[in-house]
């Protein structure tokens, strides 16, 4: 695992939902999706679930990170 793959994983046990629900839209992207699938099994339920629709590809829009970036 890379270093902003292990930072986003580290993300799936924040506090907040919308940070849950970025860091599982950003590891659901293809070259990270295999991190996503070793990090589901540590889950517990709110963050599980949001892990389990990233999987399934329903996954909240990723916020823009600068303008411009559409």
């Amino acid at each position: 695992m890379g270093q902003a793959a292990d930072a986003l994983v580290r993300c799936l046990d924040h506090d907040r939902q919308e940070v849950v629900e970025q860091a599982a839209a950003a590891l659901a992207t293809p070259a990270l999706r295999t991190d996503l699938l070793y990090a589901r099994a540590t889950l517990m339920s709110l963050a599980g679930a949001i892990v389990d629709n990233a999987l399934d590809g329903v996954v909240a829009p990723l916020i823009p990170l600068w303008p411009g970036d559409e």
